[in-house]
């Protein structure tokens, strides 16, 4: 019996038979080492292949340089239509190997008549030429009867299911009936559309943060029962100020499609933590989300900050550790141990993992933004001031963008240092009416601590969404003299804050 066995995503297909790579339907020429190198990347899809282990499987007992294997990299990225910058696809894990990102399709033909189709790590189709039938986590036994019923029960027909249940691509009873019963989509445009809003959210932007949301939209209308989806809006509103009592909603929204959703548990800890400064309720939402989806990035990340909010940077520092082992090359995981690592004024380690975090982007916002107050606390202007510079361009996109004070900050920093220069930032920022705690923070590095805490107490009577990370940030560590400020830091004791 003839078997073929190819990998659908986006507009590719991987022919593993053929041995060929098509963008819709059209071949992509690749020399035969990048096709190996591609198709082992895209055999262990959401898995890291140390680069060791993937030399070894294109390259068997033959002696390879790494600067080799980047090149072929590099290759099969350009063939997807990927880049270094980019990683759609093609993720780089630092010191650990690549990682190929999107989900597949895996589709194996066994005869010109049947195909069993394993989708979204979700369903097994069994198709004939004339009807279709669907399997949604009910177990072997009705697995065995579709089979049965299509004339293909056979030794290697099982092999295939059991080979797909080791990979990964079936699920069975053994996954939770939320998984089943709306966690993904088997709509491929849905799904095409959820992961181009992750990847948007991602990068943490005001402008890409309003496209994701779009694209969650569109993955909603596609499908309505998607709860992912939902919890994907609902990560879009956790960081708009006008609409964030959207975020629970959501939220909410896709727990009753799916109630052991741990993502949506998440979401709500971190809504409860930055806008309700609900603290009790907020731990309660993260140990559901642990309870329920124990390695989800996301969940560490959200309780390593709660723990800033706390004022325990140590906890918050492991935390987000914990949170790095679980996606490795996450950008914001990346980029917010770098804050973690500040707030714990390990000053030298944080400025080492925003190097690394910048090497993987260059233009990933909130690394800036953390290095400003790293080089700010380490006595370094120049560089504190270029980091005020870039951040501004990243924020507007534009990377001719003068920034209006530079000329000022310029001058404040030649006149007198780091307090100069904040000194300037903080006189701009008050001119234009900016966020109140980046006002506080501007005056607490020019010195002027009344200035600094009165802008800190206009943010906590305004409930301001920031207001938390001030509890624990270095920058204010004069003001913890001041019984005004200690006040401010058991801001809502009553309602379970962790003190």
């Amino acid at each position: 019996m003839s078997k073929r066995r190819y990998y659908n995503f986006d507009c590719f297909r991987v022919d593993a038979t053929e041995r060929v790579l098509l963008r819709d339907g059209k071949p992509v020429s690749l020399s035969p080492k990048v096709f190996d190198t591609l198709l082992a990347l895209v055999e262990r899809s959401g898995h890291i292949v140390g680069k060791d282990e993937l030399v070894e499987i294109v390259w068997p007992d033959v002696f390879v340089e790494e600067n080799n294997l980047t090149q072929y990299i590099t290759a099969a990225r350009r063939a997807l239509g990927d880049n270094r910058q980019e990683q759609k696809y093609i993720e780089t894990v630092p010191k650990r190997g690549y990682r190929f990102a999107p989900t597949l399709r895996l589709v194996t033909e066994e005869s010109d008549a049947v195909l069993v189709e394993q989708k979204d790590s979700l369903r097994i189709v069994v198709k004939d030429k004339i009807e279709e039938r669907e399997t949604n986590g009910v177990g072997f036994a009705a697995i065995a009867q579709a089979l049965v019923h299509h004339r293909v029960l056979t030794l290697l027909s099982l092999m295939v299911v059991f080979l797909a249940v080791a990979g990964g691509y079936v699920i069975f009873e053994k996954r939770t009936h939320a998984a089943v019963s709306g966690r993904v989509t088997a709509n491929a445009q849905a799904l095409a559309d959820y992961q181009e809003g992750r990847r948007l959210w991602n990068k943490r932007k005001g402008g890409t943060q309003l496209q994701a949301a779009a694209f969650f939209e569109r993955a909603i209308n596609e499908d309505p029962k998607f709860a992912l989806a939902y919890v994907g809006l609902a990560d879009c509103y956790a960081f708009d100020w006008p609409n964030w009592k959207l975020a629970e909603e959501k939220a909410n929204k896709a727990l009753e499609i799916a109630p052991e959703l741990g993502e949506a548990h998440a979401t709500i800890g971190f809504v409860r933590t930055f806008w309700l400064w609900d603290f009790a309720e907020a731990e309660r939402q993260f140990k559901l989300a642990f309870q329920l989806a124990p390695n989800y990035a996301t969940a560490h990340q959200w309780y390593a900050t709660y723990y800033l909010a706390a004022g325990r940077a140590i906890d918050a520092k492991h935390e987000m550790q914990r949170a790095l082992a679980f996606d490795p090359a996450s950008l914001p995981i990346n980029a917010d141990l770098c804050q973690t690592l500040y707030y714990t004024q390990e000053y030298d380690a944080a400025l080492a993992q925003c190097q690394k975090t910048v090497a993987l982007d260059p233009e990933f916002i909130n690394t800036h933004i953390y290095l400003q107050k790293i080089y700010a606390m380490k006595g370094m202007g120049k560089e504190a001031l270029q980091e005020i510079l870039t951040t501004e361009k990243l924020r507007y996109d534009n990377p001719d963008y003068v920034y209006p004070a530079a000329s000022e900050l310029t001058d404040g920093l030649a006149k007198n240092g780091v307090k100069g220069l904040f000194e300037a930032q903080a006189d701009y920022l008050a001119r234009t009416g900016s966020a109140y705690v980046e006002r506080a923070e501007s005056y607490a590095l020019a010195g002027d601590r009344e200035k600094a805490y009165q802008w800190l107490e206009r943010s906590y009577q305004e409930h301001q969404f920031m207001f938390p990370y001030t509890i624990a940030d270095p920058i204010f560590v004069n003001l913890r003299s001041d019984e005004r400020f200690n006040r401010l830091g058991h801001f809502e004791s009553g309602s379970g804050f962790p003190n």
